[in-house]
């Protein structure tokens, strides 16, 4: 990443933080009064909750992540749609007055997702049906939605999404090699697609126990409970897919790093300082990566200071990757040797 990038991610980094600031703050004080006018024995009114839930909060949104395009619209959607829920929660049921039409407005943020979800899901089935058959399908995917929505900060997530409904598909067409790289499988190691498949299982048996005992609670909460655990189950599903058939690729620059559905990112073979073998857990810690599934992690990158890369929610700091590969000491000896030859 060169020093220009590297600039506009602090500085988009710090955005986000203020932004989080901001909302916290606005929200803690919001729920403290509300709290207290109510321990006062008086009315909440609604309209100061609006002004700083429904407009401060999204126009503060907008003007923050302004420089990242579509990112601010959705945040100050997003921003927007979650000020009418802490409203809801917030305001006392008896001084509700026009918050009730608020609240009806969450059925048009749930439209909105499955439409999302929707048109992720026909891109994904035009591009498999479409694509060459000597052509993976994942590359072809991620060109489409690039000409479509742009190279913006949310394409690492909606790529992701894409990718879960091309993995969840069950054709064959995913079954092929990813790239022209050097592959590195990581689904043995440590028994990780037999612990993803075991958990499968265990997701689909526990599945209508739990909506029959919800059920006798609340109908409603059943049906929502189910739907989110059957995407759960359609994401292990899909995970457990891109686990057997997205391996880790070497190149002569760089190391594509690929874990599931979500990671997808090359790390340039100039950001690695050193090659280890590694044994036993690895804890958590700020800085690290640990890419090895369900398995366990069996080799060390440690990289050179101020290496920063991309994720899901921006670019991050990372000193140190672990990874879970079913053939370590090969890795290990091809990562050796492109880094000697440099």
């Amino acid at each position: 990443m060169s020093h220009s990038d590297a600039t506009a991610a602090r500085v988009a980094s710090r955005r986000r933080a203020l932004l989080a600031g901001l909302v916290a703050l606005v929200w803690l004080t919001d729920a403290g009064v509300a709290h207290w006018l109510r321990r006062q024995g008086q009315a909440v009114p609604e309209w100061p909750l609006a002004v700083d839930l429904l407009l401060v909060l999204p126009l503060a949104a907008t003007l923050l992540l302004r420089p990242e395009g579509r990112t601010a619209l959705w945040a100050a959607l997003g921003l927007a749609s979650l000020g009418i829920a802490a409203g809801a929660w917030m305001l006392p049921e008896a001084d509700k007055r026009w918050w009730h039409a608020l609240e009806q407005m969450r059925w048009l943020g749930l439209g909105a997702v499955l439409v999302m979800q929707g048109s992720l899901l026909a891109l994904a089935l035009r591009e498999l049906w479409l694509a060459p058959a000597h052509l993976h399908p994942e590359p072809v995917l991620q060109q489409a939605l690039a000409r479509r929505l742009g190279r913006g900060p949310g394409q690492a997530l909606l790529l992701a999404e894409a990718r879960l409904w091309l993995y969840a598909w069950p054709g064959r067409q995913v079954q092929r090699p990813l790239d022209a790289g050097l592959p590195f499988g990581a689904w043995r190691q440590g028994q990780n697609l037999s612990n993803q498949h075991a958990f499968l299982v265990l997701m689909a048996v526990e599945l209508p126990i739990a909506h029959g005992l919800l059920r006798l609670w609340s109908p409603a909460l059943a049906w929502t409970v189910t739907a989110l655990s059957l995407y759960g189950l359609l994401f292990a599903w899909a995970e457990s897919r891109a686990t057997r058939w997205r391996p880790i690729s070497l190149f002569n620059d760089c190391l594509q790093l690929r874990e599931g559905v979500l990671l997808d990112v090359a790390l340039p073979l100039s950001c690695i300082a050193a090659v280890e073998r590694l044994e036993g857990p690895v804890a958590r810690q700020r800085g690290r990566w640990r890419l090895a599934g369900m398995g366990r992690c069996n080799l060390r990158l440690r990289l050179h200071t101020g290496t920063r890369l991309p994720g899901l929610t921006g670019w991050h700091e990372v000193h140190e990757i672990c990874l879970g590969v079913d053939e370590p000491a090969r890795l290990m000896a091809a990562l050796t040797q492109r880094l000697e030859n440099r």
